[in-house]
């Protein structure tokens, strides 16, 4: 009963920008009340008369509580449409990279510069400070290395 809930509302949710444009085309002939259906499980659409009907509370509550805990009313070929494999998400970064190329380049020289400046600060700084900072990286490499193994 849960799971046909919530196909019902699936459907109905899918079908809110159809009806959205039907109602500003006139298509619809009683005022835009009229709505698709899906029926069952073989799929069927035929016109309903949605009216002013307000859903049973039985069928808001048992809807209410299967939205919040699963997403049992998304088709599995959707969600593979969404989720890439390894193919993809290398053909997807190599599409990004040519499309964003100057914004890598302002990256790589801001990097470039970071790394020469701290360089320079590296150079004009006592052995004090050189043991400080070797100091603070490696307590840093240990709190990573712990935050690793929890």
């Amino acid at each position: 009963l849960a799971r046909a809930s919530a196909d019902k509302n699936a459907a109905g949710s899918l079908l809110e920008p159809i009806n959205g444009i039907a109602k500003e085309s006139g298509s619809l002939d009683n005022g835009g009340n009229d709505r698709l259906a899906i029926t069952g499980d073989t799929g069927e659409h035929k016109a309903v008369d949605g009216g002013n009907e307000k859903p049973e509370k039985a069928d808001y509550v048992a809807s209410e509580g299967d939205e919040s805990e699963s997403f049992s009313d998304i088709d599995d070929a959707e969600v593979d449409g969404y989720l890439h494999n390894e193919e993809e998400k290398v053909m997807k970064k190599i599409v990004w990279e040519a499309m964003n190329w100057e914004y890598l380049q302002e990256q790589a020289a801001k990097e470039a510069a970071a790394r020469e400046a701290s360089l320079a600060s590296n150079l004009n700084c006592s052995e004090d400070m050189l043991a400080a900072r070797e100091l603070l990286s490696a307590a840093s490499a240990n709190a990573a290395k712990s935050r690793k193994e929890r």
